[in-house]
């Protein structure tokens, strides 16, 4: 029988390490791997910069900041994740999303567009005399 999955955004830039089944050992006090310990691996934004230089596309590191969409995410880890992080701001603030299928996925990256990406580089500069880069106009005249 196939494992049911789902597609999880991530709109951080490095992605997120995601980890459930610790036990608390009664030694010591400490967290120990229990027989059920699973970890997700989420990529962020940053992965679609990654894929381009893999292809020799030379790109400046931001400039897609759409979430970056991790299929086939075993779906009990992630929502036994979700039970026990119910209250993180990862959620509640949708920089992690689920989606069941790619057609909501992709909805769910585009209905975002207007939402800023945590961690994205400023627009303008909040430092006198200082001003970001324009990289359209860069490549305008390239």
């Amino acid at each position: 029988m196939a494992q049911e999955t789902v597609i999880i955004g991530c709109k951080l830039p490095a992605g997120l390490m995601l980890e459930i089944g610790y036990t608390l050992d009664p030694k010591d006090g400490s967290m120990v791997k229990g027989p059920k310990y699973q970890r997700i691996v989420l990529k962020g934004w940053h992965e679609h910069t990654a894929a381009m230089r893999a292809t020799d596309i030379q790109v400046p590191a931001g400039v897609n900041m759409r979430p970056f969409l991790n299929r086939n995410v075993d779906a009990a880890a992630w929502a036994e994740w979700k039970k026990q992080h119910a209250d993180s701001w990862l959620l509640k603030n949708e920089i992690l999303f689920e989606a069941k299928d790619e057609a909501s996925a992709q909805l769910r990256v585009i209905e975002g567009d207007d939402t800023p990406a945590p961690f994205a580089p400023l627009k303008k500069s909040a430092v006198p005399g200082i001003t970001t880069a324009d990289f359209a106009k860069e490549k305008e005249q390239a």
